[in-house]
């Protein structure tokens, strides 16, 4: 009895020793994390996060500092896409907007064109009274035509921007949700107890 006493308690010093070096290595590590965020990839935060919240640990300055860090590459990642948009992307068409807007655009051979389409096409040749000339009428034809092509370009370059992430980038983004995703798992974790609430909670 007293050498299976004496081994119990061995075995209990052990487990706190090796439980307690853990502790020590678990926060070694969040703390390198934190101050060397910009040498990890999104997919490294992220396995780092999930090795948190399946144990689970308490790590609270991490996780805000993972917060801070996931935000901070998802706003450049849209002020990337929103700097690249090309000018037929917005709600409202480039050939919508106000004529006085292209007095400031430089006088591009764009902007001129563009009012000079509008000013042909402010009023449609059918509900018109006919007063002009043949000729007159087969050059308002072909700068409709003209104007209806340039307007599928851009269409098309608004439709193309929504492509441009590459893979790569993409599966950047996509881990950085993962990341949101599990910050908020970890914030459901009762650290009295170590229950989860449930995220409907």
């Amino acid at each position: 009895n007293k050498h299976e006493s004496t081994s119990t308690t061995h075995s209990h010093s052990l487990s706190s020793s090796i439980l307690a070096s853990t502790h020590i290595l678990l926060n070694l590590v969040s703390e390198i994390a934190i101050t060397s965020f910009h040498l990890f990839s999104a997919k490294q935060i992220r396995r780092l996060l999930q090795a948190y919240v399946d144990l689970p640990y308490q790590v609270e300055d991490f996780i805000e500092a993972s917060e801070i860090e996931i935000q901070k590459r998802l706003d450049a990642v849209d002020s990337t896409l929103n700097r690249h948009k090309p000018p037929g992307h917005t709600a409202k068409s480039s050939w919508d907007e106000p004529a006085e807007k292209s007095k400031n655009d430089g006088g591009s051979p764009l902007a001129a064109l563009r009012k000079k389409l509008k000013k042909v096409f402010s009023h449609s040749p059918e509900n018109e009274v006919n007063t002009e000339s043949e000729d007159e009428h087969e050059e308002s034809v072909k700068f409709q035509k003209i104007f209806e092509t340039l307007k599928d370009i851009f269409d098309d370059s608004a439709r193309n921007s929504e492509n441009a992430l590459s893979t790569e980038q993409r599966n950047t983004i996509f881990e950085m949700c993962r990341c949101q995703e599990l910050i908020k798992s970890y914030r459901r974790v009762n650290f009295g107890n170590g229950k989860r609430h449930s995220r409907h909670d």
